[in-house]
């Protein structure tokens, strides 16, 4: 390895370094001042920089707030791949629901609250949202292929209402949240889809079958076992459909079956979501 490589990548690694120390300060500084208090000088000397430094990369205070919000809600903004859409909306919220227990994010949350309407802050909103926008599209196109969102529901409001409902209890009611809320909070809105998608799509006997590649007596024992759910209540004559969240987990288990994986061991997995 040259010389002049190693300085170029320790001079890059030290820049990393100035970028992280100026968003962090920028975060605290905007929690404590607010936006419109939000000083360059201040922010710079808390981070121990020359206000140059900050200049040079964000000529805006705008600017460096946006980026300062995206260093820290970029994990959120990452699709969970769980393979249902109840586990995808429960790392959701536990992300959120860990992120606003940083003393950063409540500070900026009530800078929101009080500065709310200045255009400044709301451009940055809109970026905030665009930035997220993919994580919702993702999880619920998912979940609409594997039918667990029927024709009739309005997944997107969803994110908006688990959000809101995340902010209340936090922010206003100041009220911790514990792994109990989240999962209620998911099973209420998940409950909701799954009925409408039951309404929409019903899952056969057949489709089951084909998926896990087994008899009808193996079936009936994975439902005894509470592997899958019992088929949905039908009249007399129809023959028995299922929901489409039974052909998810019907998917799950064909896919641990394959790796392995024993009864006890996929019952133990599916009842931890």
């Amino acid at each position: 390895m040259s010389t002049k490589g190693q300085g170029r990548r320790g001079s890059e690694a030290r820049g990393e370094a100035v970028v992280r120390k100026v968003l962090a300060a920028a975060l605290s500084e905007a929690g404590r001042a607010g936006y419109h208090g939000l000083r360059i000088e201040e922010v710079a000397a808390r981070a121990g920089v020359n206000k140059t430094t900050v200049y040079r990369r964000w000529p805006t205070k705008q600017a460096l707030l946006r980026e300062a919000l995206l260093s820290i809600t970029s994990e959120v903004f990452t699709s969970p791949r769980t393979g249902s859409l109840r586990a995808d909306l429960l790392a959701y919220v536990r992300r959120n629901a860990a992120l606003a227990a940083r003393p950063e994010y409540r500070g900026l949350f009530r800078l929101f609250v009080a500065e709310g309407e200045d255009a400044e802050l709301l451009a940055i909103v809109r970026a905030l949202r665009e930035a997220f926008e993919p994580v919702p599209r993702a999880v619920l196109t998912a979940a609409r292929a594997r039918g667990e969102i029927g024709a009739g529901a309005d997944p997107a409001l969803l994110f908006e209402v688990l959000g809101a409902a995340l902010n209340w209890w936090l922010f206003f009611e100041q009220t911790p949240v514990d792994e109990a809320f989240l999962r209620r909070l998911v099973d209420l809105m998940v409950s909701h889809m799954s009925q409408r998608a039951a309404e929409s799509a019903e899952v056969t006997v057949e489709m089951l079958l084909a998926t896990l590649d087994c008899g009808r007596a193996t079936l009936y024992r994975y439902i005894d076992r509470g592997l899958l759910p019992p088929p949905l209540e039908s009249r007399r004559g129809r023959p028995a459909r299922w929901s489409p969240e039974a052909l998810a987990r019907a998917r799950k288990i064909r896919k641990l079956l394959a790796q392995g994986f024993t009864l006890a061991a996929i019952e133990q997995r599916l009842a931890e979501g």
